[in-house]
């Protein structure tokens, strides 16, 4: 997979993707069988109203990532750093091919 200069995404960089009207950061953790989507981080925090209820969201501190989404299409993406140092907290979610 590519990001919008034709440059190859790896798993370990960051990426810059647009969600809702804004760019958001992201490590990459792996990529999905058939080679079209991307296993990224995500921040997932318990829900306060109802216990046991999870809800994700995109935000703009990558260090508060603590779990993982998959992206079946993701065609605006572009690679803001390489080979990032994938924390610690996230590297049990890392999908190799």
């Amino acid at each position: 997979m590519k990001d919008i200069d034709g440059n190859e995404i790896e798993i370990g960089d960051i990426i810059l993707r647009p969600h809702h009207s804004r760019l958001t950061k992201h490590y990459v953790l792996g990529f999905c069988n058939e080679g079209y989507g991307l296993q990224i981080s995500r921040y997932r925090k318990e829900s306060a109203w109802k216990p046991g209820y999870f809800y994700t969201q995109s935000t703009a501190n990558i260090d508060e990532h603590n779990s993982k989404q998959y992206l079946s299409y993701a065609p605006y993406l572009f690679i803001y750093q390489k080979n990032a140092t994938i924390p610690e907290n996230l590297r049990k979610f890392v999908k190799q091919i």
